[in-house]
């Protein structure tokens, strides 16, 4: 496998691939309905749909980014650490520092700043992460497969690593890597991808009936002691289930929406675009601002809860979308993404 293949699936005017934008809206929809069901509902974790949900909708996500990752590009790897720390790490920096201080104006309980810094908006910090462990040995070793390899083994090594747990690299990087490998196969036939799709959703199906809460927050500090391998066990079922659900979902959205027509699909893709911006906007506005103001108890709509939730959602990443434009517009843009003060800077010239 080449590892730098090209998707010529059909793009929009911004050059993008439209299907992927599709997922990513997808994606980002099941990100902010299981964030509805954690912060209202007290008893999420007994939630079958929630554990459904976070069993792979992260890996998901970095598989999207493995899938768009050119390899190549990762040799120059001053300017891809530069640009992924301006595009991941300092817009995360930033908006937890506006999170943290809107949270002391309206009295919310939350980390200290130091730990708020650490831990918040973890996600992007993991994809920063995994960037990392992939480049590193790619300074030292010439071999794509062997440096890969390395790279692999570097991220099951986090699980001994009480600081690096909340990033779950064991689960990211090699979650990543399966949507840069998984890219190899869509673009050869459609043939391989339907195949492959749906030997991952029979996996998926297999493994969720036994996933539940204990393994998707499984007690982290027994790989410190004497029984870390079977907790290792447990890593590796959620790496397992994370990039079987997240191939079931890639390899249907491609078979689906590769040749959609509708106008509406083009639509719904720009939303796919700003999934970073919703993912920062949503833990203010749903997981501050929201789950303080709001009340909302699952006992007193009982099973239409999940139309609560899911038009709640639509409602956030609306809101989200609308002010990630706004921004945009009045130059704030770079909030999002630091590597853009450089080009509003000339702008100005």
């Amino acid at each position: 496998m080449a590892l730098s293949k090209t998707d010529k699936s059909p793009i929009n005017s911004k050059g993008r691939i439209i299907w992927l934008d599709i997922v990513k809206l997808f994606a980002i929809v099941l990100v902010v309905y299981g964030h509805c069901i954690q912060q209202f509902d007290g008893n999420y974790l007994e939630s079958s749909l929630f554990v459904a949900i976070y069993s792979f909708h992260m890996p998901l996500f970095m598989m999207l980014s493995g899938y768009v990752l050119n390899y190549n590009k990762l040799l120059n790897y001053k300017g891809v650490l530069t640009k992924r720390f301006c595009q991941l790490i300092l817009p995360s920096l930033f908006w937890i520092t506006i999170i943290y201080v809107i949270e002391n104006a309206i009295d919310v309980r939350h980390l200290p700043f130091s730990r708020a810094l650490w831990y918040g908006l973890w996600f992007l910090k993991s994809l920063f992460a995994c960037t990392l462990i992939l480049v590193i040995p790619m300074r030292f070793i010439r071999n794509k497969y062997f440096s890969l390899t390395i790279s692999l083994i570097l991220s099951q090594m986090t699980v001994f690593i009480p600081h690096l747990w909340f990033l779950q690299l064991n689960v990211m990087l090699p979650s990543l890597m399966a949507g840069m490998f998984v890219k190899d196969i869509f673009v050869k036939s459609k043939k391989q991808t339907v195949i492959i799709t749906i030997v991952s959703f029979i996996v998926f199906l297999f493994l969720l009936h036994s996933f539940d809460k204990d393994i998707l927050y499984p007690n982290m500090f027994l790989m410190l002691s004497d029984n870390w391998i079977d907790q290792y066990y447990i890593q590796l079922y959620k790496v397992i289930i994370g990039i079987s659900g997240g191939i079931s979902i890639l390899g249907l959205f491609k078979i689906l929406f590769e040749s959609a027509e509708p106008q509406i699909f083009k639509r719904l893709s720009v939303l796919g675009r700003f999934t970073l911006e919703i993912y920062i906007l949503q833990s203010l506005i749903l997981e501050v601002l929201l789950s303080h103001y709001l009340e909302i108890s699952p006992d007193n709509y009982g099973d239409y809860i999940w139309l609560i939730y899911i038009s709640l959602s639509i409602i956030v990443i609306a809101i989200s979308f609308c002010l990630a434009k706004i921004l945009s517009r009045c130059g704030l843009y770079w909030t999002f993404n630091f590597n853009k003060i450089k080009s509003l800077c000339l702008k100005f010239q």
